[in-house]
């Protein structure tokens, strides 16, 4: 469960709907009736005196309903651009029901929790960006239902929800070998037979990495250079100079292209760009959405993050991977570079 909430508005209060309605009209009939009945000047200051009551007991009974609930809210390991995000809420201490609305829908889309417990919420997609906090509004009526109070709460998340983007399938050739020797054959990299060279013997290389095909083409002894001990390291650099869809497909092939290694056993290091700020941006960017929005080129300081990811990391890093110029990546594994202008190994 994330963090404890805090509460970012006071308490509205608003007429309690059609049931409201209903008993001010039938107050409204027994004072005219008291009146026609008695011809007395007490008749009005009486009633007066108990709807006012009945008002004050209702604004505090709904006051009270909404000042004993604990909440919390817990997100989903996993999401992503263009699809429903479920979030799990817990509120504990729940005596009356109330009715839970996110802010900036229409109550006709509201939940209404009247116990203790977790709660599914189904909520629309969310932009790209990592969704650190959420707004809700409980919404509370007295015990008379003339008052509603509407009270709304920030549900911190934690850990936070990457709101990665929809990886785009492509089909990927993979390039040929590189020939150490002149006139050796390429061949190309598919499955497991994929490894950076081959060279010639030198002194502690182990056995097993020979080559004996080609050693007897060369007549000397030839070994395999690989990829690390038996796993195969793929690089991605994802370069988006600017904003816009094409640098938002970048991203969704980078991750289709990482989830795909992954499957296969390998290892991926990933490169983007991101905020100088990372994984703490300054409260004020994230204070009235609870998603930090994809940065723009210019909207600050920006840095090159690299190194090795896992399917939750690879996931976290697109979703807050920002835009501006990447420098060419040094020498080193295997490389797809992946730009709205194409993508190419080197």
């Amino acid at each position: 469960m994330g963090a404890k909430p805090g509460v970012v508005e006071q308490s509205r209060i608003a007429r309690s709907g059609r049931y409201s309605a209903f008993l001010f009209a039938a107050l409204l009939f027994l004072v005219a009736t008291f009146w026609f009945t008695t011809r007395s000047r007490l008749a009005p200051t009486v009633v007066g005196t108990t709807l006012a009551a009945l008002l004050v007991a209702d604004w505090r009974g709904a006051r009270k309903n909404l000042d004993r609930l604990e909440v919390g809210m817990a997100g989903p390991v996993r999401a992503q651009v263009g699809a429903p995000i479920d979030f799990r809420l817990h509120i504990d201490n729940v005596g009356r029901p109330v009715r839970l609305v996110q802010p900036g829908s229409t109550t006709a889309h509201s939940y209404v929790i009247d116990r203790s417990g977790w709660t599914e919420l189904h909520l629309p997609p969310a932009p790209r960006g990592i969704q650190r906090f959420l707004y809700i509004d409980l919404i509370s009526r007295g015990s008379f239902g003339l008052i509603e109070q509407r009270r709304r709460y920030r549900c911190w998340l934690d850990p936070h929800v990457a709101v990665a983007p929809a990886p785009l399938g492509q089909p990927v050739s993979w390039p040929p070998r590189h020939a150490a020797v002149t006139g050796q054959a390429n061949a190309t990299i598919r499955g497991e037979d994929l490894f950076r060279s081959i060279r010639e013997y030198q002194r502690g290389d182990p056995k097993r990495s020979v080559h004996w095909p080609s050693s007897a083409r060369h007549g000397a002894l030839m070994v395999q250079e690989r990829d690390g001990q038996g796993t195969f390291h793929i690089r991605l650099v994802v370069h988006t100079p600017v904003a816009g869809p094409a640098a938002e497909a970048c991203l969704g092939r980078a991750l289709w292209l990482g989830l795909d290694v992954l499957r296969r056993g390998w290892t991926v290091e990933l490169v983007t760009i991101e905020p100088a700020w990372g994984a703490a941006p300054p409260q004020r960017l994230v204070r009235a959405t609870g998603v930090l929005p994809r940065s723009v080129s210019g909207a600050g300081p920006m840095r090159v993050v690299t190194g090795n990811v896992d399917e939750l990391a690879l996931r976290e890093r697109t979703a807050r991977a920002a835009f501006g110029p990447i420098p060419p990546p040094p020498g080193g594994p295997l490389t797809r570079v992946i730009s709205p202008l194409g993508d190419l190994w080197l």
